[in-house]
């Protein structure tokens, strides 16, 4: 394809940048031909920066960067208020324009940040875990700790434009690349097959660890295409965008059973299993469940699924944010092929025993088939 230019940055782009319609304010993904990091110039006012990335950097952005150790402390919402002081002290003021470069957890404070210092200023996101490129950076949610618990506030604060590097994925480790196409199969899926069949044609590169920076702009282009669908259609996770949680009830309760053993994408990948498991399709069964074999092949430790905890992870799936009072809420694949439009549907199942054992068992299905 012909490069274009993005109409935000006049940069050389790889593929043709998206517009994101929102609530709050339309906004831009780009995915700009850059070398480096190192002869990267953000327009912005503040810079919150993972820590790996101390000293790679144009040296004449330290006046304008904020480190940030990125553990699971460091969004807890005691934290939240020495980054908004941090901001106050730089001058930061309404019209000023916050940028975060990192994975989830920079996402997370510097979204949550940004909705609330001065009652709201814009930011932009630079990805730089495959995860974050591929998913979590379009949505505009944050998700914030709260003593033990996980994720208990948040805001929904979209950045004004997100820029995709693709050369930040060349430094990740094969699991974070795995991790990611997890998730970037997840969305597809739930979309429909012909979304799905296009995500494993482009997919096959990088799964093979033999792609170029046009190639990885191409699948994420794709992906985040089809997210688009889900955000603009359900912006604030009513209906159709609750079917990403596809993999996410059986997955996240997977990472708690495990004491956070395995990392988060293939947790997702192990719950997309589990799902297709409850209702009556084995792993492997189907192109998706090939797939997620693929993806976790070489790169999944048998050693955290040995410590396996089946109460803990029944309180975990209990104690999910997204069932109701009285039931509990599941995202899984059709019973009935083309019985819906999409590739998945939303299942409400009574709060009773039976059903937590059904729940169980799917997933110890998975770990058996896994461990064999």
């Amino acid at each position: 394809m012909s490069p274009a230019v993005s109409p935000l940055t006049s940069a050389m782009q790889l593929q043709e940048p998206l517009t994101i319609r929102s609530s709050s304010c339309n906004y831009q993904v780009d995915f700009p031909a850059v070398a480096s990091l190192a002869s990267w110039q953000p327009q912005a006012d503040l810079l919150l920066v993972d820590d790996f990335f101390a000293g790679r950097l144009d040296p004449a952005l330290d006046d304008r960067v904020v480190l940030i150790h990125a553990d699971e402390t460091a969004k807890s919402f005691d934290r939240m208020g020495e980054v908004l002081l941090e901001l106050k002290q730089r001058g930061l003021n309404r019209s000023s324009t916050l940028l975060g470069l990192g994975g989830g957890v920079i996402q997370d404070i510097t979204t949550f940040v940004a909705s609330v210092y001065m009652r709201g200023i814009p930011w932009i996101y630079v990805p730089s875990t495959f995860l974050a490129m591929a998913d979590s950076c379009l949505g505009g949610k944050s998700s914030i700790n709260v003593g033990p618990a996980k994720n208990l506030v948040g805001t929904f604060h979209p950045p004004r434009q997100i820029t995709l590097m693709a050369p930040l994925a060349r430094s990740l480790p094969l699991t974070e690349l795995r991790g990611g196409l997890a998730e970037a199969a997840k969305i597809c899926f739930c979309h429909g097959s012909e979304s799905f069949d296009r995500y494993r044609r482009l997919a096959a590169p990088v799964l093979a660890g033999e792609w170029s920076d046009l190639q990885l702009a191409e699948l994420l282009h794709h992906v985040l295409a089809v997210k688009q669908w889900f955000i603009e259609t359900d912006e604030f996770d009513r209906a159709e965008r609750r079917l990403l949680n596809f993999g996410h009830t059986w997955g996240h309760a997977l990472e708690s059973a495990t004491a956070y053993g395995i990392p988060h994408g293939l947790a997702v990948a192990l719950g997309m299993q589990a799902a297709h498991q409850f209702v009556g399709q084995p792993a492997g069964s189907t192109p998706l469940m090939d797939h997620t074999r693929d993806l976790l092949a070489d790169v999944l430790s048998p050693d955290p699924l040995l410590q396996f905890d089946s109460d803990c992870f029944l309180d975990a799936f209990r104690s999910d944010k997204k069932h109701g009072r009285i039931s509990y809420h599941v995202i899984v694949p059709p019973r009935e092929e083309d019985s819906i439009a999409l590739g998945v549907e939303e299942i409400q199942l009574p709060r009773e025993p039976a059903q937590e054992s059904a729940v169980l068992a799917a997933m110890q299905a998975v770990i058996r088939e896994v461990m064999a």
